[in-house]
């Protein structure tokens, strides 16, 4: 779950994952919708919290210059609404007259602070100040213009300002905070760097404002001077936004130019820093869904499901499984829910993690989902599958769908050959007033097809048939199947979710994938009541072959494609 998404050629910044580290977690925010997670001290669980903000990060994020000062003023006002709902409210009220340590604590914390800002002061006046000015007229005394000393004082402090951001560290407190920033990253937009990162655009502009400043060589009343800092600094981050932006959109120069500055927040985040960010930008994913109730986990026994959701589908990932849905399908029918339902699920029980777990583990061997749980949807109905039959394709819906619109509400004779596991026959008979009988040759794929009838109640005959060898002298006014059209040397080639999950039987269409079809192309006509039809699946660059074989029996042949572009089906007419 990437939060990177391009919307025509723009970013849409709406959409986006923006991340907040703290020193103990990250909070992430995407629109209003906001998630604070932290590892607790206590007790080293992961607490997760998610709300609706006030403001977003953008009002006009169409707006160029104007969308990087909003980002910036309602990142600050978002986060430290956040950072005191999470750790200010609750506290116990101070009382004077019973507290005289915590008094004693509170006045140890003052002296900090004023040693803080006593530092700072001496920072900003010495380091800052001082020393680049006698370095800038060192290096370029009298007789060189006042711009080139101005260039290279602003250089100094430059170096200064990195060297100082280096020298914090020295700090566990600082690397702890680079490494829930690496981690924000990796989880919202999947790589170390992110050139629209919080620190990134305001550390920058930080860099760029003092250059800027020094190069003026301003020198005023003390409020100008204050008030011309903030107005450049402003500038400056509207600036540094519009190139972070396009750093983004130009992607392959983002790692270059956005590490300049993103280096110096970068840590390898552990484990349970990757968990923290990874459970907060799934939950912000979630909360897309507006009907989504919010998440407090402070109080609460059971896993959050943003945890759960983010390591199943990094397991997909690291498995070399492309997701497509498969986590949340998963994780729905180890609940009992239906998939989109998961997006009101909060928290799980440990028995039905460790059920999830067990789940995963098969699933990371390449067994299918539907295997894995005995069950597939097809044509909205839920089919019982095993592996001894193959599990129904969605793009045979439009074979079914094909064939519907042919015989429409007419008591019309329909042969399934190859039946399986009944998905074509079933799905026919569920939808029509038609007669069906489904044939196969393997009794066992024959069991699943009966039961799916009747668990479905479905009116089909099933029988036990090598193509139309038992079907007997009935005519049918359609024939349809998706008979095994895979080469014999190629089923070794397919992905391992079919050819170490599916049988084999129901692959192998022989040498050139087109035995079946010639047994339908010369048979098929014996079976056709007059201008009956033959609807047929194909596989890749079968279309043509097909149609040559059929030409002598068959009339009006028509290639349909699936709703991907690639041909799909057959239909013909017998000749008269």
């Amino acid at each position: 779950m990437k939060s990177k998404k391009i919307l025509k050629k723009d970013f849409d910044l709406l959409s986006l994952c923006f991340c907040f580290p703290l020193f103990v977690g990250i909070i992430c925010q995407m629109g209003k919708n906001a998630v604070c997670c932290i590892v607790d001290k206590k007790s080293g669980q992961l607490r997760l919290k998610s709300y609706h903000q006030k403001y977003p990060l953008f009002f006009h994020p169409n707006i160029a210059l104007v969308r990087g000062v909003e980002f910036l003023f309602f990142s600050i006002l978002n986060y430290t609404a956040i950072f005191r709902k999470n750790f200010c409210e609750g506290k116990k009220k101070f009382e004077f007259a019973n507290n005289i340590e915590l008094l004693k604590k509170i006045g140890l914390k003052f002296l900090q602070i004023f040693a803080i800002i006593a530092l700072a002061l001496f920072f900003g006046w010495g380091v800052l100040g001082v020393l680049p000015s006698k370095l800038g007229f060192w290096v370029f005394p009298n007789s060189y213009s006042i711009f080139l000393k101005n260039l290279c004082i602003g250089i100094f402090k430059c170096v200064f300002i990195i060297l100082t951001i280096l020298l914090l560290w020295t700090f566990p407190q600082m690397r702890s905070l680079c490494r829930f920033n690496t981690a924000a990253n990796l989880a919202s937009v999947g790589k170390n760097f992110f050139a629209l990162n919080f620190f990134n655009v305001a550390f920058g502009a930080l860099l760029l404002q003092v250059f800027v400043i020094t190069l003026m060589g301003f020198s005023g009343h003390f409020l100008l001077c204050v008030l011309l800092n903030i107005i450049v600094y402003f500038f400056c981050v509207s600036v540094v936004f519009e190139i972070c932006l396009w750093q983004e959109k130009k992607g392959a120069l983002n790692q270059k130019l956005c590490v300049l500055t993103s280096f110096l927040f970068y840590g390898i985040p552990s484990k349970t820093e990757k968990q923290v960010a990874q459970g907060a930008v799934m939950e912000c994913e979630l909360m897309k869904n507006e009907e989504r109730a919010l998440v407090n986990n402070e109080n609460i026994d059971g896993i959050d499901l943003a945890f759960v959701l983010s390591d199943v589908k990094n397991a997909l990932k690291k498995a070399g499984i492309y997701d497509f849905g498969e986590a949340e399908w998963l994780i729905a029918n180890v609940l009992g829910v239906k998939k989109l339902d998961i997006r009101f699920v909060k928290t799980i029980s440990k028995d039905q993690k460790t059920k999830i777990d067990h789940a995963l583990e098969r699933r990371v061997n390449h067994e299918p989902i539907d295997k894995i749980f005995g069950f597939t949807e097809f044509f909205g109905l839920k089919f019982k599958v095993n592996k001894n039959v193959l599990t129904p394709r969605q793009e045979t819906e439009l074979l079914v769908e094909k064939v519907l619109g042919e015989i429409a509400q007419n008591k019309a004779k329909v042969l399934d050959l190859c039946t399986g596991s009944g998905a074509i026959a079933i799905s026919i008979a569920k939808n029509s007033k038609a007669d069906v009988l489904g044939v196969d040759i393997s009794e066992s794929a024959l069991d699943i097809a009966k039961f799916n009838a009747e668990k479905l109640g479905a009116d089909v005959k099933f029988k036990q048939s090598d193509m139309f060898s038992r079907v007997g002298k009935k005519k049918f006014d359609v024939i349809v199947s998706n008979p095994p059209y895979i080469k014999t040397d190629e089923i070794a080639l397919l992905e391992k979710e079919v050819k170490n999950f599916d049988p084999s039987l129901a692959l192998d269409g022989g040498e050139d994938g087109l035995y079946f079809y010639r047994i339908i192309a010369s048979l098929a006509p014996k079976y056709l009541a007059q201008k009956g039809k033959l609807f047929l699946e194909i596989g890749k660059g079968q279309g043509a072959k097909l149609k040559k074989l059929l030409t002598d029996n068959f009339e009006n042949i028509k290639i349909l494609k699936d709703y991907e572009g690639a041909q799909r089906i057959v239909v013909a007419t017998k000749k008269g």
